[in-house]
């Protein structure tokens, strides 16, 4: 970020640009591991939220610091290496703070716990599984007492044809993992190209000012950040799936709703209103998939890794598909209401094998994406044991859950 200013040469750009993005990647893959693996159990759909709604508050403060640096030094280059200070600052922190266990050495003092805790959970105190676990009869029991603590690196679906790892792009969680990394190509891709576009759709399709235009962009992103924020209080109450269910629909109306209006009727407040729902729409997608996928197995840096991948993919495509449809067909630049509508129906039929798990219900609501504990006669005898973790979580019901962990917990 300290040499955008210095490149005179569009190569030059393309390779500061592209370091940065390298490196975004990298620090948002780990931050978001670190987040999910160092929550208080039963809490991982706050923190992530929490985190996330801060991406949001860049957002919008991003344009505010260009403004900043006109006004102080008459050139917007000057928020890059203001940028790039700040994002100094905060890798101090970390440097201060000390560094929590590796996955692998969590994993091992977890199952050093479990050996001696196996006792008392086979006396009766409950034997604690992943959701998918459960659903398995309890065939994998034992092997989830290798796993160990949440925060371990996915031991506790044993060996596979990944290696072991069960988020392995071929391993027992695929059938959860592909979905999911097409939700975030949609989900991410959306809430970049969304608020790259507004600003041509306000100018180009509307007929409004450049400045109106500018307006409608900074309404889009202050509903978007305000949408993580109440997102992240909300998580404390509410799961993942609820607040996925709660807010996706308002996208879809506010795309909806810019098409079915002309031009001419949409100018104005109707816009901004279209907009502000968009905005509040896409703002809990990528948050709560990760702590959706956490109810599962816990989430390592690989599945972020690809997830990041996807989601970079999405940032790329994404607007450039807007552009085809503006440039090529009759919709215009329409297109942008357009693959906002097709883009939120389609992130709810990924969603659909994610929040069902193994395709089962209890009355219309999902059992909350956590671990719930499972009595041993309910386990099933395949391999017994827990998985390092006994007692109950704090969760209870309202996220995901398979078959099984949905019917022992509704025995209980």
């Amino acid at each position: 970020m300290v040499f955008v200013a210095s490149q005179t040469t569009l190569l030059g750009v393309v390779l500061v640009f592209g370091a940065s993005a390298l490196t975004w990647n990298v620090v948002n893959t780990a931050g978001n591991v670190l987040c999910l693996s160092q929550s208080p159990e039963g809490h991982s759909s706050l923190m992530i939220n929490l985190v996330n709604a801060l991406f949001g508050v860049g957002a919008l403060c991003a344009p505010l610091l260009a403004e900043l640096c006109i006004s102080l030094w008459g050139s917007t280059l000057a928020a890059y290496p203001a940028t790039a200070a700040l994002t100094a600052a905060s890798g101090l922190v970390f440097l201060l703070l000390p560094s929590p266990q590796t996955p692998v050495a969590a994993a091992a003092a977890a199952s050093s716990a479990a050996d001696g805790a196996g006792a008392a959970a086979e006396a009766g105190e409950g034997a604690r599984q992943p959701l998918l676990a459960a659903a398995d009869g309890g065939a994998q029991g034992g092997a989830a007492a290798a796993g160990g603590k949440r925060g371990g690196d996915g031991g506790s679906w044993g060996a596979g044809p990944g290696g072991g790892d069960p988020w392995s792009p071929w391993g027992p969680l695929a059938r959860v993992l592909w979905p999911a990394a097409a939700f975030v190509f949609l989900s991410v891709g959306l809430e970049v190209a969304f608020g790259g576009w507004t600003t041509v759709y306000a100018t180009r399709w509307l007929g409004q000012s450049e400045a109106d235009g500018h307006a409608l962009t900074s309404a889009y992103w202050g509903a978007f950040t305000a949408g993580r924020v109440a997102a992240a209080a909300a998580a404390a109450a509410l799961s993942p799936s609820a607040l996925l269910l709660a807010s996706m629909p308002l996208a879809l109306a506010g795309g909806a709703a810019a098409i079915a209006l002309p031009p001419a009727a949409l100018a104005g407040a109707p816009a901004t209103a279209a907009v502000v729902l968009v905005g509040l729409g896409v703002s809990t997608g990528f948050a709560n998939l990760l702590a959706l996928l956490e109810a599962y197995s816990p989430i390592n840096g690989s599945v972020t890794g690809l997830l990041s991948g996807f989601a970079g993919a999405g940032t790329m495509l994404m607007p450039l598909a807007i552009a085809l449809l503006a440039k090529s067909t009759p919709l215009g630049y329409s297109g942008l209401m357009w693959t906002t509508l097709v883009a939120m129906l389609l992130q709810f039929v990924c969603l659909l094998p994610i929040m069902t798990g193994a395709g089962a219900h209890k009355s219309g609501v999902l059992v909350r994406a956590h671990d719930v504990s499972i009595p041993p006669s309910e386990a099933g005898g395949g391999g017994g044991g827990g998985s390092g973790e006994g007692g109950d979580t704090e969760e209870g019901l309202g996220g995901a859950a398979p078959g099984a962990a949905i019917a022992a917990a509704s025995r209980r």
